[in-house]
């Protein structure tokens, strides 16, 4: 079972069962169980929300179109709008904080938006002559 020792959990998470609540307790119990098994500490840790199918199914719909071309009433895609999506077709809420982590682990980085400039009279006339 080598690799995951007790002294590598950082005190404020080792505490008394007795104090935990019932879902944390059930917690506890299998990561308990999956260490005997001789699972390692990663692979126990790893905690996602959405499954691969899932992942794979957002950044497709992100990548393709655009939130208005979705019929959402948005024009740009940011993390509360990608959390609407997602709860939209899986019914699953999402903190924005965890969106982000997602969106950083599909390598989708944040980009300003692009600006249309307008050319004034003057500036059109400048660029002319």
């Amino acid at each position: 079972m080598g690799g995951c020792y007790l002294s590598d959990i950082p005190p404020v998470a080792v505490r008394d069962a007795r104090s935990l609540p019932a879902a944390k307790e059930e917690e506890r119990r299998t990561a308990i169980r999956l260490r005997e098994e001789d699972h390692t500490c990663a692979e126990i840790s790893t905690q996602r929300t959405l499954t691969a199918a899932q992942e794979r199914t957002i950044q497709r719909l992100v990548a393709d179109k655009t939130p208005d071309q979705r019929r959402m009433s948005f024009a740009l895609w940011t993390r509360a709008v990608i959390g609407t999506l997602i709860h939209q077709r899986y019914g699953i809420r999402m903190p924005v904080r965890t969106i982000g982590h997602y969106l950083r682990r599909w390598d989708f980085t944040p980009r300003k938006p692009l600006k249309r400039v307008y050319e004034t009279a003057v500036g059109r006339d400048s660029v002319l002559a």
